[in-house]
């Protein structure tokens, strides 16, 4: 299914997703990712995705044209790509919600449980993707009639 929309109707949920990815980010995550390397490390600022092709190189990186901005940036790989995640802390990146899989743990009714899904394959994600927030196992089973919603993020 192919979705057109309007740049006026993307940018503002846009700068939501980004504020939002800016607070993801600020938490620990579950799994601790692989320290970068010196190079990175720099290129990055000490921290955060590389900004140099030399610095995304050395995570192993894709330095290319991504999104809207038409700026080269890179895309780091994740070490728990294709991981089964239930929870946004489960991954080094995020977890995304796959085509409605489902863990019920209470059959009710209605149906509760968690989202089942999969870590990223890079720590930044662009296109349209369900991910499912970091806390989701903290904060109990949830009545499973509607999916994650879906965020755009170019």
């Amino acid at each position: 299914m192919t979705t057109r929309c309007s740049l006026a109707a993307v940018l503002p949920p846009l700068f939501l997703v980004l504020a939002g990815c800016c607070a993801h980010d600020a938490a620990p995550p579950a799994v601790a990712p692989a320290a970068p390397s010196a190079p990175a490390a720099r290129a990055a600022g000490g921290g955060g995705e590389p900004t140099t092709a030399e610095g995304c190189r050395a995570c192993g990186g894709q330095w290319a044209i991504h999104g809207l901005i038409q700026e080269p940036s890179c895309l780091c790989p994740t070490s728990d790509g294709g991981k089964r995640c239930r929870d946004g802390g489960e991954c080094q990146g995020q977890c995304l919600a796959d085509d409605g899989e489902r863990e019920v743990t209470e059959p009710g009714p209605p149906a509760r449980g968690y989202f089942v899904g999969k870590c990223a394959r890079f720590r930044s994600t662009f296109g349209c993707h369900r991910p499912i927030a970091r806390g989701a196992l903290a904060a109990g089973p949830i009545v499973l009639d509607e999916p994650p919603t879906q965020i755009c993020a170019d």
